[in-house]
């Protein structure tokens, strides 16, 4: 079932869109019509859509749909976060409130801050869980257009490096040994 949401109201045009220029709400699977990968494939291949993740404690990871960035990867690396949803143009989404993936439906305006009311991240991972054959599988047949499926790994040592460019590598990882402290 698919849940209608808030409209934009005035304090969205007061604030000029700051959650629409600095992060795209998260897509549910019930805002898809089948979620197969060929579905998925079908919106990634427009560039208006990419594959953003979760990483849990123990490097797991869950991936998940969201509107693309302008100028942002097909799929999202840690070195890449926010930046303006594809859909928004000068005067607001061009997209209307049944087209808004549900994140950005159940953003609600507030005078001083908008309410997720738990279309976070997080939860948006658990939604997607179930799905991540698909997802994957999409992302092998949309290959060409991006990069590989994430590797939490080297992402994170790509975050590191551009963080902390002294930091040496060769010991960023003891992996199973135990190092005498």
């Amino acid at each position: 079932m698919k849940l209608l949401g808030y409209k934009a109201t005035s304090a969205c045009a007061a604030c000029g869109g700051i959650c629409c220029k600095t992060a795209p709400g998260l897509i549910y699977p019930a805002d898809l019509a089948a979620i197969t990968a060929d579905e998925i494939a079908k919106m990634l291949q427009t560039g208006r859509y990419a594959i953003d993740f979760w990483t849990e404690d123990d490097d797991s990871m869950t991936l998940f749909l969201r509107p693309r960035t302008v100028g942002g990867s097909m799929v999202v690396p840690f070195t890449e976060f926010g930046g303006r949803c594809t859909f928004l143009t000068d005067s607001g989404c061009e997209l209307s409130l049944r087209e808004k993936p549900q994140g950005c439906r159940m953003l609600q305006p507030g005078e001083d801050e908008c309410d997720l009311h738990d279309h976070t991240k997080e939860h948006g991972k658990d939604a997607w869980m179930p799905f991540q054959a698909e997802i994957n599988a999409a992302l092998d047949q949309c290959g060409e257009l991006g990069p590989a499926k994430p590797d939490a790994f080297d992402m994170m040592a790509a975050m590191m490096e551009q963080m902390l460019p002294d930091f040496p590598q060769e010991a960023t990882y003891f992996g199973d040994q135990e190092a005498d402290v």
